[in-house]
C-alpha cells in the first residue's frame, strides 16, 4: 500500500511553509500557480520531521491520489467557509 500523504496548511508552522517553498524553488506571491507543487513539499516537510531521512525532492514523486490537501478557514472572515471541510 502506497503511503500517504498530509499536507494540512492549516496546522503548518511558517518555518514548514517557508522550507515547502525552497524545495519548491518559488516565493510565496507564486504559490497559486504551483500549489500542488507546495502541498506536496509542505507533505515531505511534516514527514521530515519525524523521519530525517526522507529526501528533500521526496515531493516530486508524489503521485496526487496519495495526497490529502486540508486548509484553515480565515477565521477572520465569514465568508471563507473551509472548502475541504
Amino acid at each position: 500500500m502506497a503511503r500517504r500523504w498530509v499536507a494540512d496548511f492549516g496546522e503548518a508552522l511558517p518555518e514548514q511553509l517557508d522550507r515547502a517553498y525552497q524545495l519548491v524553488g518559488i516565493t510565496p506571491a507564486e504559490h497559486g500557480e504551483h500549489a500542488t507543487s507546495v502541498a506536496a513539499a509542505l507533505a515531505v516537510v511534516v514527514a521530515q520531521d519525524a523521519d530525517p531521512s526522507i529526501p528533500d525532492d521526496a515531493w516530486r514523486r508524489i503521485k496526487f491520489r496519495h495526497l490529502d490537501i486540508t486548509r484553515a478557514a480565515d477565521p477572520e472572515d465569514e465568508t471563507d467557509p473551509d472548502p475541504l471541510a
